[in-house]
């Protein structure tokens, strides 16, 4: 039995002229076999890659050699091939240019060019960056606590750095307000900041123990004796603690033994607070003078009458 070979023919024509003026066109065949496979095959790289876009983590710095190939029996091929790199693709970004050329034993050259995108590494942020608070005088903090700046990346595109804040304001027992502010610039020319704001509320105002109401008297408990001194406190002790007595303003507006006499506390605590308390106490009825004698409105009248 004869082998059956089915080929499919492609023409080159080409007109060689033969002596005596004759030419021929003869026919150059490049055939397939049967299961379309060419029988000489040219010169290729082997799957090359696709250009592609990576993270800052995902990238290496290095390409992967390529296989280059034929079946050519004149200048048979079949070896690996490295590229070249040229671009950037740092922590940063950038772009990455891989490019893998080849020339075999006939002067075939091959090349292929692949580009890889390269994003920037992760952007950091503060860990548990504090919220803004109100404290008591008591509570001052002496200073902000360090922050951890983190991107959670790997690799040379990690990034955890401690950070330290600088503090503004100020704040002592009468209150007042600190500021906390972190910033971190990265590599990248990024920055990020957080600012924690902290209220100090004063220690509580000094108010007087029990003030006496205003009260009226007539002209026997008048002039005033024994006017009692105030204390006043802030429910403290120690060192802000307010526990004192005062004195009071005596105003005095009484005539012919009527009018008012108006006693005034005053107290100004070390954050300059006025704590102020007046007690208005009223006398009434009219003194008259009869033989030595000094009486009031309610006993002249039995008097003149009788």
């Amino acid at each position: 039995m004869k082998a059956i070979i089915i080929t499919i023919s492609i023409l080159f024509m080409c007109t060689v002229y033969a002596f005596c003026g004759m030419s021929i066109s003869p026919k150059i065949d490049f055939r397939k076999d049967e299961n379309h496979i060419p029988l000489i095959d040219t010169l290729h790289f082997v799957n090359p890659p696709a250009d592609i876009t990576v993270s800052c983590s995902e990238f290496a710095n290095t390409g992967l050699p390529l296989q280059a190939v034929n079946n050519d029996p004149n200048c048979l091929t079949d070896t690996s091939v490295m590229p070249t790199v040229s671009g950037n693709g740092l922590v940063c970004g950038g772009t990455v240019i891989y490019q893998w050329t080849y020339t075999d034993g006939c002067g075939h050259t091959i090349f292929h060019t692949q580009y890889v995108t390269v994003t920037p590494m992760s952007q950091v942020q503060f860990v548990n960056p504090p919220a803004n608070i109100t404290v008591n005088y008591s509570s001052i903090p002496s200073s902000g606590a360090p922050l951890v700046a983190n991107n959670y990346d790997i690799g040379g595109c990690s990034i955890s750095q401690v950070v330290t804040p600088i503090e503004t304001g100020s704040a002592t027992i009468c209150g007042g307000t600190i500021f906390y502010n972190w910033t971190f610039t990265d590599q990248c020319n990024r920055t990020i900041t957080h600012m924690q704001t902290v209220t100090v509320d004063p220690l509580p105002q000094a108010y007087f123990s029990f003030p006496p109401a205003g009260i009226t008297v007539d002209c026997s408990n008048y002039p005033l004796t024994n006017i009692p001194s105030l204390t006043i406190t802030n429910g403290l002790s120690g060192t802000a603690g307010i526990n004192t007595t005062v004195a009071p303003i005596v105003v005095d507006s009484v005539v012919n033994c009527n009018g008012f006499v108006d006693l005034i506390y005053t107290y100004t605590d070390m954050c300059n607070r006025l704590t102020y308390y007046k007690q208005r106490i009223t006398v009434y009825g009219k003194k008259y003078r009869l033989a030595g004698f000094c009486f009031t409105d309610a006993n002249a009248n039995n008097i003149f009458d009788s």
